[in-house]
């Protein structure tokens, strides 16, 4: 199957993923890679690069609550954003300046919790890498089907 262009955001994001696993199994294969540090890397093509192509009503309308009902992992913030677009945008924001923040040097996803924080720090989210990686799945898989 080929792959959609790497200049769509959703192609990007193809590629994006499709690297990540390939991280994955390289680890589980004993190689010397550090899947955290990719999940956040591919964190700007699973979400930033999708959100600034196609952030509109379905994106920005979506509840927080009626996705974490649908088994998406859930992220502490203070203060809470009610919708999908309000984290995604502060998501983006905090990974383009680099206020994100790391609980450990741990390789393992499940044990590092990341924090990714407003520029003034009015604002924070955290969240395991496991989960992180999973939440990007999701919110490709969401703007794939309702967004597209």
């Amino acid at each position: 199957m080929e792959l959609a262009s790497r200049a769509d955001s959703l192609g990007f994001a193809e590629r994006t993923k499709k690297n990540l696993l390939y991280i994955e199994q390289a680890k589980s294969g004993g190689q010397d890679v550090h899947v955290v540090t990719q999940i956040v890397n591919s964190s700007l093509g699973l979400i930033v690069f999708p959100w600034e192509a196609r952030a509109d009503k379905a994106i920005r309308g979506k509840l927080l609550a009626d996705l974490y009902e649908l088994g998406w992992p859930v992220w502490q913030e203070k203060p809470s954003s009610k919708g999908l677009g309000q984290l995604i945008c502060g998501l983006r924001n905090a990974i383009a300046h680099r206020n994100v923040q790391f609980s450990s040097e741990d390789r393992a996803a499940s044990k590092v919790i990341i924090t990714f924080a407003s520029e003034h720090r009015d604002w924070h989210a955290t969240i395991s890498a496991y989960d992180l990686k999973n939440f990007c799945f999701e919110f490709i898989k969401f703007i794939e089907n309702e967004v597209g």
